[in-house]
Parts: structure tokens; C-alpha cells; sequence
């Protein structure tokens, strides 16, 4: 997993497809293992009076933890279906992580001439260039492009950060129809462990422990969080008209503009 995320190719993520349902059935293995899971729950239950050191109970604790929220408690036949899910969904998550790698990488914008790329460094277009004399930008990380600080042309920028922002939809890396599935299988799984939904099950193991936390956390920051934001885009703004492009404020002027705002403070 470390090696394909860092240097993968197609070897390493056909591999990836091949052992991702693998490693789910071996991991349900030992979870959802009735002896294993019996003895734990036996030094769980007399653990006052085990006389355990600190990080021993907590080492107890924490494994039983697990195993409950990997479903240790279900009868026979909701394991088995439990399985199933479990397995179905480390196939598409690792398709997911798949079509979104590739959509990144064949998802770069070409452009005709080094003008609609005017600000970019000389040296760095040129390493762009391609063999009929037209230049490929590819994408990097996901819709912050580093080149949209630099780009002058507005329509450029608009290209780039399209490019970016859509890569994976209505492209033959498209990704809805496994995020739907995606999203049936949580739901079937969460309902299976005695959950009213996906987030209520997941969230077990944070320290928020409940979607209503994080809610009522969300409720905190996002205001302050988008004011914030507002506040910044004035400026932006503000900055964009003063240099003489009287458009307004896209997601793809953000960057360039705001490097030039804190360049001037």
C-alpha cells in the first residue's frame, strides 16, 4: 500500500484490485473469529481483576474494542453477510482510488500557444512543450493547481481549474456509479451492526463518537470559516479591479490574485 501510493503503476494497482477483497477476508478472519473473539471478551470481562498495568488494560481494551465494531457480536448468518459487504467494498474502494489516479493523469489541458500561458517561467513552459509545439499542462494534487498562481490569462486559468475540478465526472474515469455503490453498501453495513447509519457506525472510535457532534462542531466553524472567507474575497476582489480586470471573482482568479494580495501586505 506505501509503495502504490507513493510510486504505483499498473502492475502494482492491478495488484492492488487483485489482494484488496484478499486482505478484507483475512481480516474478517481474525475479527470475526468466535474463539478468538470469546477469549478477549473473557479477559475483558475480568479485567479489574487482572491487575493490569495501565497500557495493558488499555492494549484490552482497545482489541475489544475492535472486534465489537468489527462485528464479533453477530449471529453466524449476519457474518456472513457482513463478508460479503466487507469484501465488495474493498474492491470498489480500491477502483475508486484507481479512477481517480488515472483521471489525474489524463486529465492534464493542452494549450495551443506560450501565450495563453504568459506568466508562467520560461524555463518550467518549456519542459511542457510538446512535439507539434503546443504545451501540456498535467494536473497535480487535486484542484489547487500550483500554476493558477502564475497564469495571467483568465480563460487559461478557467481551463486549468475545470480540467481539475471535473476530472472524474462524465470522463471514462467517472466515479458516481461506484460512489452510489458505494454508499448502498455502508448503509447495508451500518443497518447490519445495529446502527441507524453509516456515520453513526464509523464515528465510534473518534473522539467526536456521534454525527451530532460533528454537527454541532460543523455549526461552530463554518461560520467563522465562510465569514472569514467572505472577508478575503473582498480583498481579492478589490485587488482584481485595482489591477484592471473588472470580472468578478471566480474559483479559478483565487490564487493568482491572493498571491498578489499577500505579496502587497
Amino acid at each position: 500500500n506505501a509503495l502504490a501510493a507513493a510510486n504505483t503503476n499498473e502492475t502494482l494497482q492491478d495488484l492492488e484490485e487483485e489482494m484488496a477483497p484478499k486482505l478484507s477476508e483475512h481480516f474478517d478472519a481474525i475479527y470475526l473469529n468466535d474463539k478468538l473473539f470469546n477469549r478477549i471478551e473473557t479477559l475483558y470481562n475480568k479485567r479489574d481483576q487482572l491487575k493490569l498495568d495501565a497500557e495493558s488494560a488499555k492494549l484490552l481494551e482497545h482489541y475489544y474494542t475492535n472486534f465489537i465494531f468489527s462485528g464479533a457480536n453477530l449471529s453466524a448468518e449476519n457474518k456472513e453477510k457482513l463478508k460479503k459487504l466487507n469484501s465488495r467494498e474493498a474492491t470498489l474502494t480500491t477502483e475508486f482510488s484507481k479512477k481517480v489516479l488515472a483521471a489525474m493523469n489524463d486529465g492534464g489541458v493542452t494549450f495551443d500557444s506560450s501565450e495563453e500561458l504568459k506568466g508562467l517561467d520560461t524555463a518550467y513552459l518549456k519542459s511542457f512543450q510538446t512535439k507539434d509545439g503546443k504545451y501540456f499542462i498535467p494536473l497535480i494534487n487535486t484542484t489547487q493547481q500550483p500554476d493558477l498562481q502564475y497564469i495571467q490569462n483568465s480563460a487559461s486559468r478557467k481551463k486549468l481549474f475545470d480540467a481539475s475540478w471535473n476530472r472524474c465526472d462524465g470522463t471514462k474515469n467517472d466515479t458516481k456509479k461506484i460512489i452510489v455503490e458505494l454508499v448502498d453498501l455502508r448503509c447495508q453495513k451500518a443497518i447490519l451492526l445495529g446502527f441507524a447509519n453509516y456515520a453513526s457506525w464509523a464515528m465510534q472510535n473518534t473522539m467526536a463518537k456521534t454525527p451530532e457532534n460533528v454537527r454541532e462542531f460543523f455549526n461552530q466553524l463554518i461560520p467563522a470559516a465562510v465569514g472569514k472567507a467572505q472577508k478575503e474575497a473582498a480583498i481579492i476582489q478589490e485587488s482584481m479591479t485595482k489591477s484592471g480586470d473588472n470580472a468578478t471573482l471566480t474559483a479559478a482568479d483565487w490564487s493568482i490574485y491572493a498571491e498578489k494580495v499577500r505579496k502587497e501586505k
